[in-house]
């Protein structure tokens, strides 16, 4: 799976809409400027942990979403 991402502007800051192209996989991300991105993961939300650790899955709380 490989994540692509499209920044567009006109969408609220924390908006995304990822689009999976059925029989390849590849993942299109679509979002305002608010969405973090990375190579193998995006995420709009907060945690109590080092966000530059990006472990969001292993704190206690995790609010917002992932993928």
């Amino acid at each position: 799976m490989k994540l692509t991402y499209h920044l567009v502007d006109s969408l609220p800051k924390l908006a995304w809409c990822a689009v999976v192209e059925r029989g390849i996989g590849d993942v299109h991300v679509y979002h305002g400027s608010g969405v973090e991105t990375f190579e193998d993961f995006f995420v709009e939300g907060a945690w109590n942990g080092e966000f530059s650790d990006g472990r969001f899955d292993k704190s206690e709380f995790f609010y917002g979403f992932w993928w």
